[in-house]
């Protein structure tokens, strides 16, 4: 939808500027450059410095109104989250669209790069499964010869789809397709569910993907040693750290990491927050 609102808002006919940068996967500004960089094939920024780098958007762009949309901005760290925005905002005409999943993430940004950014918030509330409904119909109905489906399998889907339109729709996709690989006049329930579960394992894997060397570890060691408390597992992280001869994050910062794989489905956590010991951490 951001990058509908960009192309709605380029004038006709002129220049279409807008780049699209994940942030969970580029946290820090360097990288959100470097991104930038190569989806506008800018040339003489190889350098790996990012003044460099925002001098060389600049001309790219000479005065022309450019968006730039930072998609999950609230993934980086607030530290590197606020490089990223205060360093965009250097450049002339450029406006952001931040996506986040929880807006506090824009709320606890320092008071003066608030103000510089001055956001305007729009919030989009998850699909009902009535919602979805609607979507798996149109697009069964516009897509799907008569007769091979049925609602009461678009309603299983958008049951199970949890408000991701794009779970529920690749998985009637993928089930239509591997039905009719089959030979089959119908698409079965049971290919349905094991498209859910592949759509769900997907994503999941994806965002493991692009974890950090920290953030793998401490999803690791709760996949090894099972639930446990955040006591228990900052002792366990940092005796790794020690094994590996790495340096361990500081408490404060482990526990928003922790945060962070609750936040993106990796992790849940349970519990008091002042019971001693810590909150129990388990995997997803």
């Amino acid at each position: 939808m951001a990058r509908q609102a960009v192309g709605r808002i380029c004038p006709a006919g002129g220049p279409r500027v807008g780049a699209h940068v994940n942030c969970w996967q580029h946290r820090k500004l360097y990288g959100v450059l470097q991104a930038i960089v190569e989806q506008w094939k800018i040339l003489g920024a190889e350098a790996q410095d990012t003044q460099v780098k925002l001098d060389r958007i600049r001309q790219h762009l000479r005065g022309r109104p450019a968006v730039i949309i930072l998609d999950e901005i609230d993934r980086p760290m607030p530290a590197q989250r606020e490089e990223v925005i205060r360093g965009l905002l250097e450049l002339p005409r450029v406006g952001l669209a931040c996506i986040a999943r929880d807006r506090r993430a824009l709320a606890a940004m320092d008071g003066h790069t608030r103000s510089r950014l001055c956001p305007a918030i729009v919030t989009m509330p998850a699909y009902s499964t009535e919602e979805l409904l609607a979507i798996l119909t149109d697009r069964a109905e516009r897509g799907l010869a008569a007769g091979t489906w049925t609602p009461r399998l678009l309603q299983r889907i958008a049951d199970a789809a949890n408000g991701d339109a794009r779970v529920a729709i690749e998985t009637l996709g993928r089930a239509a397709a591997a039905s009719e690989q089959a030979g089959c006049s119908r698409i079965g329930g049971a290919l349905v569910e094991r498209f859910l579960r592949q759509a769900q394992a997907i994503r999941l894997e994806a965002r493991a993907a692009a974890l950090s060397e920290h953030e793998k570890l401490i999803q690791q060691l709760i996949s090894r040693h099972g639930p446990m408390q955040t006591a228990e597992l900052a002792g366990l992280y940092a005796a790794h750290c020690r094994r590996s001869g790495v340096q361990p994050m500081a408490g404060r910062t482990l526990a928003k990491y922790i945060a962070r794989l609750e936040g993106c489905g990796l992790l849940s956590v349970s519990g008091w927050r002042g019971r001693p010991g810590g909150r129990t951490v388990r995997a997803a």
